[in-house]
């Protein structure tokens, strides 16, 4: 860290104060200064005046150097944005927010908009002198490498008072710069209490939500409503939507329309759908990471027009990434994946209501990393018969050698679900798993049926194994459904399986809950076996 300059912070605030009637404003008159801890402190403030503008300040010499940034930060290096140096300020500005009354100085709103640290690349003294001020910053939204950039011979002259000296702020090219959907577009709310400015000049609470009651939320949510019964929200609700809006602005994601009801039943917002991803993130990403989707859109919520998208046809957030992937003629499509809870987040906010995906990853889309049988019941069958078909099956897999797992569905039924290495290609593992259908079926065929014709299935349950082909999808695990009760697709033990009553059981409330207990498929990656292994074990097994 550089030395201290030997100027007193008083004396290099005495602009600061003269401009000032502290009788008035809540603004802070500098008490004695004190250091931000850990590294210099850097802070945002988006101040509504005169004019709209972005006041950027960091920590120096006990004080806080300040540039008025009229169009406000941006992370495309091609923006060059006008910076005009203002007067220096206490360090406890970094922590200001409200209003300044009308007809003082700077009068207007005050939002704390960035904050974190800074460090200077080389002395950053010499650096002001000389009118070319490196810098790494750590915020919680602006990252990487800045420079401020000293137009000299271009200040501003004045007829009374020093000349404006005016300045640039420009984002260096490193991992932290992007060129689309700027940063102030963003990002709208306030770091400290997540208000945007019009709740700060209202006055309006802390919008901020803590972490402690985000799932208690849930769970108290769980049990709020009956089917076709719209719900009063309860206390901790608005609680949840704004984790919602926070976690989006966390992740970088625009978030629109944050109060549309997209589960009408129960009151669920767009913002709470939000929450709920970033609750369960942790569990999910490992499962859809890297695989190629196909989402099911809702832009009115779950009761109006739904519809399947595979393919990227433009104006999704950059967390949505694509892969080119070769269809059956050749040619080459655009296929969504993702990589984070960013990617979770921006797909909702695109009003994404299911998640389904490939059953192997990008990196190797021609070899399955896991089969699936989806059992799927006819009108009439309670689920009793449901869970003794995903046990049956089960069952079956493991005279293969083949460990599998249970899905509840959040629909109709139940998804069993074996791990594979992916060592085996798509056409030999869906005449496998054909061939464990059908020798159900032969073995009870009063029960189960491995044929897709509706004719075929009455009083049955029909064994599903075409989604282990190439280009078929299945639900994600803690995937929300577009359905009556907003329920959950959730991975359970086979132990839980025999108390579960229905498929669409877990509400995204007990979903959101079931996250922070065990993991039911805490081995699910820890499984290494394949069809080619389990084809050759009951070749010899046989008499």
């Amino acid at each position: 860290m550089p030395a201290s300059h030997p100027r007193k912070a008083d004396t290099q605030l005495e602009q600061y104060r003269s401009k000032r009637d502290f009788t008035k404003t809540q603004e802070p008159s500098g008490g004695p200064a004190k250091s931000g801890g850990k590294g210099y402190r850097f802070v945002v403030q988006k101040h509504d005046a005169t004019r709209l503008h972005y006041d950027f300040r960091i920590e120096l010499d006990g004080v806080l150097k300040s540039w008025a940034v009229t169009k406000g930060p941006s992370d495309n290096p091609e923006d060059k944005h006008l910076a005009v140096r203002v007067e220096d300020h206490p360090l406890d500005y970094g922590s200001f927010e409200g209003t300044i009354p009308e007809g003082e100085y700077g009068g207007g709103t005050v939002m704390l908009w960035d904050e974190g640290t800074w460090e200077p690349i080389g002395d950053p003294h010499a650096a002001l002198e000389e009118g070319d001020l490196k810098m790494r910053i750590k915020g919680r939204r602006m990252k990487g490498e800045w420079v401020l950039v000293h137009m000299k011979g271009r200040d501003s002259k004045r007829k009374s008072g020093p000349d404006r000296e005016n300045w640039l702020l420009i984002k260096h090219g490193d991992d932290y710069a992007r060129d689309n959907e700027p940063l102030t577009e963003r990002f709208t709310r306030s770091v400290s209490t997540g208000r945007d400015l019009d709740g700060i000049a209202k006055g309006l609470k802390s919008r901020k939500a803590s972490k402690t009651p985000r799932t208690a939320v849930w769970h108290a949510r769980a049990h709020e409503t009956q089917p076709n019964k719209r719900t009063q929200p309860s206390d901790g609700k608005p609680l949840y939507a704004e984790s919602g809006i926070n976690a989006a602005e966390a992740a970088g994601i625009k978030l629109t329309s944050p109060d549309r009801v997209v589960f009408p039943g129960q009151g669920v917002t767009k913002a709470d759908l939000v929450a709920y991803y970033a609750a369960v993130a942790e569990r999910m990403l490992p499962y859809i990471e890297q695989r190629p989707l196909s989402l099911l859109r809702c832009p009115q919520g779950r009761t109006k027009y739904c519809f399947f998208q595979k393919h990227d046809t433009g104006g999704f957030p950059d967390a949505m990434k694509t892969v080119q992937i070769a269809e059956k003629d050749g040619d080459e499509e655009s296929y969504f994946y993702i990589d984070d809870v960013a990617g979770l987040i921006a797909g909702t906010q695109m009003n994404v209501l299911e998640w389904h995906l490939w059953g192997s990853r990008i990196k190797d889309v021609e070899k399955p990393e896991r089969i699936i049988f989806d059992i799927d019941p006819d009108e009439g069958l309670g689920f009793e018969h449901v869970r003794s078909a995903a046990v049956d099956i089960r069952q079956e897999l493991e005279a293969w050698d083949l460990e599998s797992y249970a899905l509840v569905s959040g629909g109709k039924g139940i998804h069993v679900i074996a791990p594979l290495r992916p060592s085996t290609e798509w056409p030999e593992v869906k005449t496998f798993c054909k061939m464990v259908a059908q020798r159900l079926a032969e073995q009870y065929p009063d029960r189960f049926t491995a044929n897709i014709r509706k004719a075929q299935r009455k009083g049955k349950l029909f064994i599903d194994y075409l989604r282990n082909e190439r280009g078929s999808t299945a639900i994600a695990p803690w995937s929300s459904r577009s359905r009556q009760g907003a329920p959950a697709a959730v991975p359970v033990t086979w132990d839980e399986l025999e108390t579960v009553t229905s498929a669409n059981q877990f509400t995204l409330a007990d979903a959101a809950e079931r996250a922070k207990g065990p993991d039911p498929w805490k081995d699910y990656f820890a499984t290494t076996q394949s069809i080619t292994k389990a084809m050759l074990s009951a070749v010899e097994k046989k008499p």
